[in-house]
C-alpha cells in the first residue's frame, strides 16, 4: 500500500505525504501519485506539481539521471 493518504474533500482529494523518486519530475507537466483512499484501496492520482501545497525536491542518482522527490498537502 503507498504511504501517501488520499482523503475526499470537498469536489476534490487532499493527498498527505511523499512520492520518492519521480524521475524528471521538474520536467513533468504532470506526476502519478499512488495514496492509499481506504483501508484496503488505493488510487493513482494526476497531480500538477505546480500547484499550491506541492513540493518537489531534485536529487542526482548516482548515473545522473534527475529525479525529485514530491511532496504534497494539497
Amino acid at each position: 500500500m503507498p504511504a501517501t493518504t488520499a482523503t475526499s474533500e470537498g469536489d476534490g482529494w487532499r493527498l498527505d505525504g511523499e512520492k520518492v523518486l519521480v524521475p524528471a519530475a521538474h520536467l513533468a507537466a504532470r506526476i502519478l501519485v499512488p495514496a492509499r483512499t481506504g483501508e484496503a484501496a488505493s488510487t493513482v492520482f494526476l497531480v500538477d506539481p505546480t500547484v499550491a501545497g506541492v513540493t518537489l525536491t531534485r536529487q542526482q542518482l548516482t548515473n545522473r539521471e534527475p529525479v525529485s522527490t514530491s511532496a504534497s498537502t494539497a
